[in-house]
């Protein structure tokens, strides 16, 4: 699937250093500040983005109304308006098309409703929580095995009709599907596998997809032509920012088919209006920081979408070439995953703390040979993020988290050489 996603060629070092400065001077143009200066290195691209970040925080921060609203007007971007009096209270987030807002791409004939959050996983909750309370009875939220574990978590602890049950093949009528786009064992994919109909609603956490993929629109068209009500959440912190972590955003987006019912209708307001409350105590409303305000800039879109491809291309090709390379070890497995946001360096047999030595092993071997490397949790950074994982989500005590990112071609073979040899220090001793 690398040609739908708009990469014809693997790109020159030339080509990536242009890439960089053209997303570099998009920010820089925004801000008033001067362009055309490059980034040497991938670390001086890091700290000119973190230094960019905070410039755009403090412009928002600067002219935006505080917790209450004292008649100032809320920010607007890309059509979507802040609008509150108090604002932990009655913040909305208005837009003509949210749905669009969110996912801007031409999509199926639809109704939608949704609101903003200060996180994805705020969005995550406030969505469930308001889907546990709004429906009667007891019922099944039907999830993917390898949920994301504090998704997973929030179900059992904390929701009372919907019963977190592991496996997408346990929903029946009347239950709830809950689809993961970080989930391996079961993925987001396996929509296309599952009968709907008679199902409450479809939740879709689609944060390790582009905002624009071809993935959200199947999903909305399956749904849409299934007469089910569908829940996508995200967060928009990860892929849909050029890798600045602009800001704590998420997002949940009712999706309705048109022409809706009544009752359909009728639900997807009550639903709305559940997540607007959920958010308010439990003070999980977005800050005008949170939004980027070049999310819907078309240089920004065409750069992102360019950015997002070649990471999970990059990604996916290194899980394949490591798995070649070390599948006559035993002991250390490779994971690669649809999405391609990271893979896992998976030991059998090694402790938690071997795990860690390697990953600063690999860090400073990376770092030797020219290759920007740091410890770091998440995804979709401008450097080569290397984290510990553990859990049932993982099938292991520990394992290696590694995000590539969208580096020319010749510099992710030169990556996948040294962590193979750096794999070694995954055995046991």
């Amino acid at each position: 699937r690398v040609a739908d996603r708009g990469i014809d060629t693997d790109e020159t070092t030339a080509e990536y250093l242009e890439r960089k400065r053209a997303e570099i001077d998009l920010v820089r143009s925004y801000l008033g500040e001067p362009t055309g200066a490059g980034c040497i290195t991938v670390a001086a691209l890091v700290e000119e983005k973190r230094r960019l970040r905070g410039r755009l925080w403090a412009r928002a921060i600067e002219g935006a109304a505080g917790e209450s609203s004292l008649g100032v007007a809320g920010p607007s971007v890309g059509g979507l308006r802040l609008d509150w009096k108090y604002r932990r209270y009655d913040l909305r987030a208005r837009a003509r098309r949210f749905l669009e807002w969110v996912h801007p791409r031409p999509l199926p004939p639809h109704l939608a409703v949704g609101v903003l959050a200060g996180s994805g996983m705020s969005a995550v909750a406030a969505a469930l929580f308001a889907l546990d309370r709004q429906l009667t009875g007891e019922r099944r939220l039907a999830a993917a095995i390898d949920t994301y574990f504090e998704t997973a978590q929030l179900a059992r602890v904390w929701l009372g009709r919907l019963a977190l049950t592991e496996g997408l093949g346990n929903a029946r009528p009347g239950d709830v599907l809950l689809l993961d786009s970080i989930a391996r064992r079961e993925p987001f994919a396996a929509l296309s596998d599952r009968a709907l109909d008679g199902l409450a609603a479809v939740v879709c956490d689609t944060t390790c997809w582009d905002a624009r993929g071809d993935e959200v629109a199947f999903a909305i068209e399956r749904c849409v032509s299934a007469g089910v009500p569908l829940l996508l959440v995200r967060s928009h912190l990860k892929l849909d920012c050029l890798g600045l972590e602009h800001g704590r955003l998420g997002s949940a987006v009712v999706v309705l088919p048109r022409p809706a019912t009544r009752a359909q209708i009728a639900f997807s307001r009550a639903l709305r209006l559940r997540m607007l409350d959920f958010l308010a105590k439990s003070g999980a409303t977005v800050g005008p920081e949170g939004l980027f305000p070049l999310a819907h800039d078309p240089d920004f879109l065409r750069l992102n979408a360019r950015r997002n491809a070649l990471l999970r291309r990059n990604n996916q090709r290194a899980a394949e070439a490591l798995a070649g390379r070390l599948s006559e070890r035993a002991t250390t497995q490779v994971a690669g995953y649809h999405h391609g946001c990271f893979l896992l360096l998976r030991p059998l047999v090694a402790t938690e703390g071997a795990c860690f030595t390697a990953a600063d092993s690999i860090c400073r071997t990376l770092g030797a040979a020219g290759i920007e490397a740091r410890r770091a949790p998440s995804f979709a950074y401008d450097h080569v993020a290397i984290t510990i994982v553990a859990g049932a989500q993982y099938q292991s005590a520990a394992s290696l988290r590694i995000s590539l990112p969208d580096l020319p071609a010749t510099e992710i073979e030169r990556a996948v050489e040294v962590i193979a040899e750096q794999a070694a220090a995954l055995d046991p001793a």
